[in-house]
């Protein structure tokens, strides 16, 4: 049996994996157990098929709906002046899940003051 992804969706964000084939004893019908693991880079709402083809000719389409949303930020940083009219400043080192560099958002929650600033020195 061969699986393939309809309507272009890049396969190094989906993976597949047949994790068992059986046959019912009573009827004689095959069961196949998937597993999937989707792994977006960016925010998504897709409709795809997973396509299974018997070797005798047979196909059987079975639609499947993939949504990633924006994740909840991973945690708040508080950074404690060091007084008035002194600059503080605050390390944050970040690892990616991937070796290649991943995007982020960093931002000021509503009600913080106005007049902190941010500033990227290095990224690695």
């Amino acid at each position: 049996t061969q699986s393939t992804w309809a309507d272009g969706l890049e396969l190094d964000i989906v993976v597949v994996d047949l994790i068992q084939r059986g046959k019912e004893p009573d009827t004689g019908i095959d069961n196949f157990i998937f597993e999937v693991r989707f792994s977006p880079r960016m925010t998504m709402v897709k409709a795809v098929a997973l396509i299974l083809k018997g070797a005798t000719g047979g196909q059987w389409t079975f639609p499947i709906q993939l949504s990633a949303t924006d994740p909840e930020a991973d945690s708040t940083v508080y950074i404690k002046s060091a007084g008035l009219n002194k600059n503080s400043e605050l390390t944050i080192t970040a690892h990616s899940k991937s070796s290649e560099s991943e995007s982020y958002t960093a931002y000021f929650l509503d009600g913080s003051d106005a007049a902190f600033t941010f500033n990227l020195s290095k990224v690695i």
